[in-house]
């Protein structure tokens, strides 16, 4: 199965990062890539940060796994909870089992 992942964070922590040396910076973006590495074989988009006008979401990618309680397991090694939360959805398509 397919699935959604938001990435989102509190007005706070975007302020945070927009403080972040580019140093730190450059360590948030390695400890992504070493997660994605590890999780190789989850991902079907690594996505990409977004602009929302609530402000609440901060980027999204598309993994996959037996079920979303395997897709959940995975993320909680993701560095994105060190500064906030990571919302997994299904794609209503795979709950179908319908296939593109």
């Amino acid at each position: 199965m397919k699935f959604l992942v938001l990435y989102r964070t509190e007005q706070r922590a975007r302020r945070q990062l927009a403080q972040e040396t580019p140093q730190q910076r450059d360590a948030g973006t390695r400890a992504w890539a070493l997660w994605f590495g590890l999780a190789d074989e989850f991902v079907v988009d690594r996505g990409s940060p977004i602009i929302d006008s609530r402000g609440s979401i901060g980027g999204f990618s598309i993994l996959q796994g037996e079920s979303i309680q395997e897709v959940k397991k995975l993320l909680t090694t993701h560095p994105h909870n060190q500064i906030g939360t990571i919302e997994v959805l299904p794609f209503l398509s795979e709950c179908l089992g319908d296939e593109p």
